[in-house]
């Protein structure tokens, strides 16, 4: 994986690919997301994991559509062309806690969303390809009205944080 701001993509086929491998992974950690807090009970912010994961699923039939006759490649893990060191939205399950509140999993939204804001803008940026330009200004639009979703959610609830999850059976630790 791609550790700067140079990308190496030289077609609108390798641009699709990344953005669908970011997507669909998106997707899966929002469920895995959504699943978890499912079975610890904490069904309020599972439910907003569960919209957002929506919301991911229908960035991935847009591009699913944009690749729609064309061979996308099959790229292994090690050689995507993102700016970090994994892919932008991978953070998603890395903070993520059991407990957590609907501010605290809007904020990790909106953090992952910006990330990938800003892969699709270095991509805009740096890749002088029509197609690519175009198809990652489309994308790029759709991550915007995601983070402005997100953002009305948060002005929705607030500036008061919600309590975290009560925890009705902690771990527990032999002595």
């Amino acid at each position: 994986m791609s550790n700067s701001n140079h990308f190496n993509i030289y077609s609108i086929e390798e641009f699709l690919a990344h953005s669908l491998a970011l997507k669909c992974e998106t997707e899966d950690r929002l469920q895995e997301l959504a699943d978890c807090l499912e079975e610890h009970n904490n069904l309020k912010v599972a439910h907003i994991f569960r919209e957002l994961e929506q919301l991911a699923a229908e960035s991935v039939s847009s591009i699913e559509q944009l690749a729609k006759g064309l061979e996308l490649p099959s790229i292994p893990i090690w050689d995507f062309q993102w700016y970090c060191s994994n892919s932008p939205e991978s953070a998603c399950i890395d903070n993520a806690h059991y407990q957590m509140n609907t501010h605290q999993a809007l904020e990790l939204a909106k953090f992952n969303s910006g990330r990938t804001h800003r892969f699709l803008r270095l991509v805009i940026d740096e890749i002088k390809i029509d197609e690519v330009q175009q198809s990652a200004q489309l994308l790029l639009s759709h991550e915007e009205i995601f983070i402005s979703r997100i953002e009305q959610w948060m002005e929705d609830i607030g500036n008061d944080e919600t309590p975290m999850c009560t925890d009705l059976d902690p771990p527990n630790m032999p002595e």
